[in-house]
C-alpha cells in the first residue's frame, strides 16, 4: 500500500468520527500524530472548524502523507490497523445455520 492511500484510509477514519461516527483506534492514533505537529494542529482545527470542507480535508490528508512518509513504524501501526477487523471476538461460539449437533 503507497502512502497516498495509506494517508487517505486514515484520514477517512478521522472525518467519519467528526461525522458523528464512533471514534476508531485508527482515527485516535491519526488524531495524536497530527496533534504533535503545527501543520497537523493546523489542518486538525480546520478540520473540526469545518468537517464537510474538501480543501480541509485535503489539509489532513496531505498532514497525514508528510506522517506516514516521514516515519515507517507509524505507517506500519496505520496499516496494522486498517486491516484489523472490527470486531474480535475471542472465546466465543459462533451459530451459522439452523441446525446444531451435538
Amino acid at each position: 500500500m503507497d502512502q497516498n492511500d495509506l494517508a487517505a484510509m486514515a484520514a477517512q477514519a478521522l472525518f467519519s468520527v467528526l461525522g458523528g461516527a464512533a471514534s476508531t483506534a485508527v482515527s485516535q492514533l491519526t488524531q495524536d500524530r497530527l496533534n504533535r505537529s503545527a501543520r497537523g494542529r493546523a489542518a486538525l482545527d480546520g478540520l473540526n472548524a469545518s468537517p464537510g470542507d474538501p480543501a480541509a480535508q485535503r489539509d489532513v490528508q496531505a498532514a497525514l502523507t508528510d506522517e506516514i512518509s516521514g516515519d515507517s513504524e507509524f505507517a506500519d501501526r496505520l496499516t496494522v490497523l486498517l486491516h484489523t477487523p472490527a470486531q474480535q471476538i475471542t472465546g466465543s461460539v459462533v451459530i451459522t445455520g439452523s441446525r446444531v449437533r451435538h
